[in-house]
């Protein structure tokens, strides 16, 4: 009697063994699923850091190509704005379809558009084009012409009424233009800013 309550005392407790391995494992599996959870968690929090301060780094390197292109405006005749200069990135027309978008512009250096720069501490690469904000290419003043201007002040008045100008010489049209610049940074980062020049 004794021998027989022994062997059924030793098939439980091994039977206790084998339960308590198993809950041991799933326990740690959950664990380790937990951690890895928390680990991608926190590491995706400093990923979407460091893709913010790209965009930004990004946006701060476009402001480069717009005063490379106002620097260049300001040392070209009206003559030359009148007309489309492509190699130059510069347009006498407002950019026919693509109204204003910056993502529709082609931006080849060299053919389309100018790289202001070819790389900054950042690997930051600039581009930029140029629009004059008139209808058709030709000078501002034109007749028919159609541009976003604003009449220069020092050129004449409007005094007299019914249009009559002093000395009958009309006031200079000067046309605004529309700087876009597109930035190419690491890890595919890519940004646009307009800006408009007088």
């Amino acid at each position: 009697m004794k021998a027989a309550s022994l062997r059924t005392a030793k098939r439980g407790r091994s039977g206790e063994r084998g339960i308590v391995l198993v809950v041991a494992l799933i326990v740690l599996i959950v664990m380790a699923l937990v951690g890895l959870a928390m680990m991608r968690q926190a590491t995706s929090g400093v990923t979407i850091a460091g893709n913010v301060a790209l965009r930004q780094n990004a946006t701060e390197a476009g402001d480069f190509g717009t005063e490379a292109a106002m620097a260049w405006l300001a040392t070209q005749s009206t003559a030359f704005l009148s007309t489309d200069h492509p190699a130059q990135g510069y347009y006498a027309t407002w950019g026919g379809n693509i109204d204003g978008d910056p993502t529709k512009l082609v931006y080849t250096p060299g053919t389309t558009a100018v790289e202001a720069t070819l790389a900054d501490a950042t690997s930051n690469r600039v581009l930029y084009v140029v629009h004059r904000l008139c209808a058709f290419v030709g000078a501002p003043d034109a007749i028919g012409q159609q541009c976003s201007s604003q009449v220069d002040p020092d050129s004449g008045s409007r005094s007299g009424g019914a249009g009559n100008y002093p000395g009958g010489i009309a006031p200079a049209t000067i046309p605004f233009y529309r700087v876009s610049a597109r930035v190419e940074g690491p890890k595919n980062t890519l940004s646009f800013i307009q800006v408009l020049a007088q």
